[in-house]
């Protein structure tokens, strides 16, 4: 399964449109989103089990890169700066 399905994606141009339950997005931002939910997800597991909470610097950078575009660019930059503090109840994912 995994070799088939690393060969489809090899075979699949980044732009090719896949259906997704929040409409039609690109294969390259699809994929992104399951790294998000899989980075995500991995440090949730890692906390509760009392594991280090470290990513993979690539994953990591994924993540990073999907919820800084659903961000407030200001409002994340000032507070990545240390000039602002993000609000206590500030969540990207409502």
């Amino acid at each position: 399964t995994i070799a088939r399905v690393l060969a489809l994606v090899a075979s699949t141009a980044n732009d090719e449109p896949v259906n997704s339950f929040a409409g039609q997005i690109t294969l390259s931002e699809y994929l992104a989103t399951r790294v998000v939910e899989v980075g995500v997800h991995t440090l949730d597991l890692a906390r509760a089990t009392g594991q280090p909470t470290d990513l993979h610097s690539d994953t990591a950078a994924v993540v990073l890169s999907v919820l800084a575009q659903l961000a407030s660019p200001t409002q994340l930059i000032l507070a990545l700066t240390g000039r602002q503090s993000l609000p206590d109840d500030y969540n990207l994912m409502r």
